[in-house]
């Protein structure tokens, strides 16, 4: 892990917000279509298949991938890993914080 160097308050600002989360569930044959398709939907990928697992991939703001996991709720859910909030600034500025 990596040290935080510095922190600078966004809220006065328009920035973009984004999470990733990891997801691995259970799956078979009867529920593997299902799963594959609601990753489509929210433009997640699927980065490892085993027999009965998938593990997702899903980046977006923290309110999509609550939605995405209430979603996904219905199935066996085995493991989540999420990042919490990551953000930058949307203006063309490099953002300097004061150390």
């Amino acid at each position: 892990l990596v040290d935080v160097v510095n922190v600078t308050d966004l809220n006065s600002s328009d920035y973009l917000e984004l999470e990733l989360a990891i997801i691995k569930v259970r799956t078979s044959a009867l529920t593997r279509v299902a799963i594959v398709q609601l990753v489509e939907l929210f433009h997640g990928y699927i980065p490892n298949v085993n027999k009965d697992e998938l593990c997702i991939a899903i980046s977006g703001s923290p309110q999509k991938i609550e939605h995405f996991l209430t979603l996904m709720s219905d199935f066996k859910i085995i493991e989540i890993a999420r990042t919490g909030s990551t953000a930058v600034t949307r203006d063309s500025g490099v953002t300097r914080s004061k150390k």
